[in-house]
């Protein structure tokens, strides 16, 4: 007798007529990839969005660990700027024999594009000069204030990259009509060290 009860009341646990509701599980599958729209929720940015205050979903320290988790290595440059149809972070790594270059989406973290090239001798006493020791830059913000007291206008591109003279952050500003304007920033002091076209 107690065989037929569990036996009814297991019966009573399905859904009505025995089947159970498609999509009923909240739980998505581990299989389920997110749709375009899902996967790029800040699709609406466009070539001429204002760099000084867009926000996208990884920020260039974010996308500056996925690399470093593709490659052990220092860095040496990383960029935003507009690629083809997105913005795109541009992130460069040194080891002791090899540069390693990726592409991110700043808003998908798809690793877009991804290369590791062969330093030659030469190759690696000059860009061992081109690293840069994250710690001691000052924040994008501060120097992002400075190029913009140096020029008004929106931020279409930006870098920060390593050099013999020492790392620098350059903004490419459009003041309006006319070219962009390249302005310089020390990244350890966040002293304008140049403006021009």
């Amino acid at each position: 007798m107690a065989a037929l009860t569990l036996a009814l009341v297991l019966t009573g646990c399905g859904s009505a007529g025995g089947t159970d509701v498609p999509g009923a599980s909240s739980q998505p599958t581990s299989s389920s990839k997110p749709s375009a729209e899902e996967s790029s929720p800040h699709s609406d940015k466009g070539e001429d969005t204002d760099l000084a205050t867009a926000e996208f979903s990884l920020s260039w320290e974010d996308a500056l660990d996925q690399a470093k988790q593709k490659f052990d290595g220092d860095v040496s440059s990383i960029e935003l700027g507009w690629e083809s149809t997105q913005f795109v972070y541009t992130v460069k790594l040194l080891s002791d024999t090899e540069e390693y270059k990726t592409l991110i989406g700043a808003d998908s973290g798809e690793v877009l594009n991804e290369e590791t090239e062969a330093m030659d001798k030469d190759d690696v006493a000059e860009k061992s000069a081109e690293v840069i020791d994250i710690s001691k830059i000052v924040p994008w913000t501060k120097a992002r204030d400075a190029a913009l007291d140096a020029v008004t206008g929106r931020i279409d591109e930006w870098k920060l990259e390593g050099t013999g003279k020492g790392p620098h952050y350059q903004f490419d500003i459009a003041p309006g009509a006319g070219h962009d304007i390249e302005v310089t920033i020390a990244a350890y002091t966040g002293e304008v060290v140049s403006q021009g076209d």
